[in-house]
């Protein structure tokens, strides 16, 4: 048994602070060790939200001092790293076309289109949100 999932182990139950260091030296690694690591907190879906959750505020602690852009260049590779790839989430592959909309034909903006078409310095976008729709009783 690798040293990996013994490591997903302990940050899950770290408290938050620590969670954040932890997270903060795994963020300047850029070897394989960290490119693994990134991708076995990929696959644990409480976990990832965790470090998301500390990349925030790792994003906030660094937000106004010298070394920003780096910082949030290294974040913004990391939050990437904790995408869910399609061979993990099990689904099927759906296009990444824009779909027409029935009254314009105009293509409709998918999440995927918005993240891809934004300018480098706009600011992370909230991860994609299914839509519910709420009828009222009767209806």
């Amino acid at each position: 048994m690798s040293a990996k999932p013994d490591l997903i182990e302990r940050w899950s139950t770290l408290p938050r602070e620590e969670l954040v260091d932890a997270v903060r030296h795994l963020v300047k690694q850029h070897d394989t060790e960290a490119r693994r690591t990134w991708a076995e907190v990929r696959e644990d879906a409480v976990l990832a939200a965790r470090v998301r959750s500390a990349l925030s505020t790792l994003r906030a602690e660094v937000n106004g001092s010298r070394d920003e852009a780096m910082w949030l260049m290294w974040i913004k590779q990391a939050r990437r790293a904790l995408e869910p790839t399609e061979a993990s989430d099990g689904q099927a592959a759906e296009s990444t076309a824009p779909a027409a909309t029935a009254e314009s034909g105009e293509p409709e903006e998918t999440p995927e289109h918005r993240v891809t078409n934004r300018r480098a310095d706009e600011a992370e976008p909230a991860p994609a949100v299914h839509q519910v729709m709420f009828r009222a009783p009767g209806q």
